[in-house]
């Protein structure tokens, strides 16, 4: 995969260029990945596998390459990981048919409404079209909709996943890239 998308980000008068690129790229973030996808969502991850977060390094681990689903992509500033993203096989129980996922869109507080976010999303739709998939899937929450309508995806259908009501989303894309 090539590393092809890098945008300008305006931070109150001063250009900073962040750069979307593969996880399998820049091995030294498997752990930064890792740490920061557990703490957000260990809880889930836990329940759904009983994983530590030392066993999830390895998961993330497994997800550095760039030629099969799942995989991993990283926002860089410079050097520092500022976001990530993963295509995942599977991620709702309740739609076990459709595939692949988008999972694990995770961008610095600091970084946020900076287009990061949107970055991590856009290559990884691009990614998931140069691997031959027609459609792209999300489970996100209710508040968090808005994000990704505006970027062309729409609402497949709502359900309930860990307690909470959850939107299920898709996107057609573009498999002629």
């Amino acid at each position: 995969m090539a590393e092809r998308y890098q945008m300008p980000i305006d931070l109150g008068g001063s250009e900073l260029i962040h750069q979307v690129t593969a996880l399998a790229k820049h091995p030294e973030h498997i752990e930064g990945v890792a740490e920061r996808t557990y703490r957000l969502w260990g809880y889930l991850i836990r329940e759904d596998t009983g994983m530590t977060a030392v066993e999830y390094i390895e998961v993330v681990r497994s997800r550095a390459v760039t030629d099969s689903v799942p995989l991993t992509l990283i926002a860089l500033e410079g050097d520092a990981l500022v976001g990530s993203v993963s295509l995942k096989k599977h991620e709702a129980s309740s739609a076990p048919d459709l595939t692949p996922w988008i999972g694990g869109l995770l961008v610095d507080e600091a970084m946020r409404g900076k287009g990061v976010g949107k970055a991590l999303l856009v290559e990884a739709e691009a990614a998931a079209a140069r691997l031959g998939y027609p459609w792209l899937y999300l489970s996100c929450e209710r508040h968090v909709e808005p994000f990704y309508e505006r970027l062309g995806w729409t609402l497949l259908k709502r359900t309930i996943s860990c307690g909470d009501e959850v939107a299920i989303m898709k996107k057609k894309l573009d498999t002629q890239l």
